[in-house]
């Protein structure tokens, strides 16, 4: 146990060894890691999103990233979550905590004051009022298993209305890069699944003009994990029937314990997590 690594160290650490694992060993590997330095495995998968938050960041805006990257991972990771729901105010946020330090606490206060003004958690079914606007972005990564911020008992159609999605940039194995969908970083058209997409268990569909370019449906909390590791291979092959209609499949599990039961499901190389751009995702209420 060795506390005293600095946060983008393990996160970078983290990440190799995440993209060299077999399907199935990634929480292994976090837990792995979790033990060699102390922190616990949630608190590593966090550093890998604020190590990528950090590389989005420098490609945007180098000079910002260049100073950020001397604050602890403790306030990146309050203002990479701000910035999922308010880019505009998270850069202000940040740019003024590097000039003038603030009480961290002062802070996820702030974080949490511009959530709720930029996306409040509606009563009854929990859908999201339509005028909120759209720029939660989620970065679709074979490093970590992707997260999509869903608050409350917010609908899936609702909390997909509010999101963008991009594929990491990251190069492959080859040496080559995927190339760009038509569906990335775009403000999708969603809408509820019609009768024929509802016969193929689809909950929302995401289209580009009038071509159904993302179908996504959502997994249930289960009653128990051993039911849902007995599910998982079926909805991971569902998902992957699905891609003949679509470009990208989405399966949104109900948490994070659920996704790492998806993560140790061994179908084998063809049937991992982002391959033929079949995803799963877990929400995040934070």
């Amino acid at each position: 146990m060795d506390r005293s690594e600095p946060w983008e160290s393990i996160a970078r650490r983290t990440v190799t060894r995440l993209e060299r694992a077999g399907h199935g060993q990634h929480r292994a590997i976090l837990d792995e890691i979790a033990r060699e330095t102390g922190y616990v495995a949630s608190s590593v998968r966090s550093m890998v999103t604020v190590l990528r938050f950090l590389e989005s960041l420098e490609t945007n805006d180098p000079d910002l990233a260049a100073r950020a990257r001397s604050l602890s991972y403790i306030v990146l990771a309050i203002i990479e979550r701000w910035w999922s729901h308010d880019p505009d105010g998270a850069r202000e946020a940040l740019a003024s905590f590097l000039d003038f330090p603030k009480n961290v606490r002062d802070l996820a206060e702030r974080e949490k004051a511009a959530r709720r003004r930029t996306w409040p958690v509606a009563a009854g079914p929990g859908d999201i009022p339509v005028e909120v606007p759209v720029n939660s972005i989620v970065v679709l990564s074979q490093g970590a298993t992707p997260r999509i911020r869903a608050p409350g008992r917010a609908s899936l159609l609702s909390v997909l209305q509010h999101h963008r999605f991009i594929r990491d940039d990251r190069p492959l194995h080859d040496g080559s890069r995927t190339r760009t969908r038509s569906w990335e970083g775009q403000h999708l058209a969603w809408a509820a699944a019609d009768d024929l997409w509802r016969r193929r268990k689809v909950g929302a569909v995401g289209y580009v003009g009038t071509r159904p370019a993302i179908a996504a449906f959502e997994v249930r909390s289960p009653s128990s994990l051993d039911l849902l590791r007995e599910r998982a291979p079926e909805l991971i092959l569902r998902g992957h029937g699905l891609r003949s209609a679509v470009d990208c499949v989405l399966l949104i599990l109900p948490d994070a314990k659920a996704a790492e039961v998806f993560d140790r499901i061994d179908l084998g190389e063809p049937y991992v997590n982002g391959r033929r751009e079949v995803w799963w995702l877990y929400r995040d209420p934070v």
